[in-house]
């Protein structure tokens, strides 16, 4: 019964009040469905914050003497495990319950995470010593180069990283992405998901850009798809697929704005903001290096003005979440950019010039600086 299950976490919490972090760690007063028990939970927790002593005298005075807090003398009768076998209990119900309704809503994202955050449940986290690491050859991540040699004697690129490319409507965003895909497909397999173009529009741009034997020496590696809808599900699913043809090893998003979800928030900023965490979180689970296009916010400062982070459109999480920040620009008067490096987690940042090849429809590059 729900009311047992409630019952048997606040009763060993009383009787074990030194498992209240761990527990705290697994639930919260919203796995509550019984007010009763909600009501202790979050006293009880007030008074441990402040250092009270956890009695069942204290926590019904606490309480405002509420009138069924006469179960709270025996929730303790029956308690014979410790509390954080209680709280996984219910936090396990109420996954499941989440999982049965997401899957009756058809809300294939949410099901996922849940199912997820189930089968982590109780799961203790793999703690290894340094020596052990290294034993294994882990000391670091496989590099993904970019092929813009000067771009990767900055940047290093590495499975699980996520790295975002922003810039202004028009500068070439998704062709440069779309040229370090096929550049980096050259060595491991590579994917594009494309909510802008579709497959034969990439195909016809990558055909200007490289030779006949350069695209059918990498047509085994790389990898296109343009799904629908545009949304968080739909990257999971593509991404999935792909792996299971080829082991992708970096994947390109383009591009983030054009994204949304079918739950609903409160702004655009917060839905964006779950878009890029959970985008880095896939990046994770899958193990690949993930590049997203982005769009800057169209503020009042002159389209000839550098990019800072500050510009990113609509969510700062997209600076706190991204591994590296790299912004394509170019003034009006020249057809030649600068990729600006504005963030590097696991290196310096500095500034790529790069070179228009109007015969290629592409960008090049051949030198770079620090800041």
């Amino acid at each position: 019964m729900e009311s047992d299950i409630e019952k048997n976490v606040i009763g060993s919490l009383i009787l074990k009040p030194g498992f209240f972090q761990e527990v705290s760690e697994i639930i919260s007063e919203k796995d509550f469905k019984i007010d009763l028990y909600r009501h202790a939970y979050s006293t009880l927790m007030r008074m441990k914050t402040r250092g009270e002593e956890i009695e069942i005298t204290h926590l019904y005075l606490e309480m405002g003497r509420p009138e069924s807090a006469s179960k709270l003398a025996q929730s303790y009768d029956d308690c014979i495990f410790e509390p954080p076998y209680y709280a996984r209990v219910l936090k396990k119900r109420n996954l499941q319950e989440q999982i049965n309704e997401d899957a009756k809503n058809r809300q294939y994202e949410d099901l996922q995470k849940r199912i997820s955050d189930l089968r982590l449940l109780g799961k203790p986290i793999e703690l290894q010593q340094l020596t052990e690491i290294i034993s294994k050859g882990e000391t670091r991540n496989e590099i993904i180069k970019t092929g813009y040699k000067d771009l990767d004697a900055i940047v290093e690129l590495e499975l699980t990283d996520l790295m975002v490319l922003a810039g202004r409507p028009s500068v070439g965003k998704s062709l440069l992405g779309c040229a370090i895909l096929a550049n980096a497909s050259k060595d491991c397999p590579a994917g594009i998901i494309s909510f802008e173009m579709s497959p034969m529009k990439i195909v016809n741009r990558l055909c200007h850009a490289y030779s006949t034997d350069y695209l059918n020496s990498i047509n085994p590696n790389l990898l296109i798809a343009s799904p629908i809808p545009f949304s968080l599900n739909s990257v999971r699913k593509t991404l999935k697929d792909m792996i299971s043809k080829k082991p992708v090893k970096i994947v390109l998003i383009d591009y983030l704005q054009l994204m949304s979800e079918t739950k609903e928030f409160r702004s655009r900023h917060l839905e964006i903001s779950f878009i890029i965490r959970s985008l880095k979180e896939i990046a994770k689970e899958f193990n690949v290096a993930m590049i997203v296009i982005s769009s800057l916010s169209r503020g009042e400062k002159s389209s000839d003005s550098k990019p800072i982070l500050s510009d990113l459109k609509e969510s700062g999480d997209i600076e706190y979440t991204s591994d590296i920040v790299c912004f394509l620009h170019r003034s009006k008067t020249e057809m030649d950019a600068d990729l600006i490096v504005a963030k590097n987690r696991n290196g310096k940042n500095g500034m790529v010039r790069l070179i228009w090849l109007k015969d290629k429809i592409t960008y090049g590059s051949y030198e770079w600086r620090e800041d």
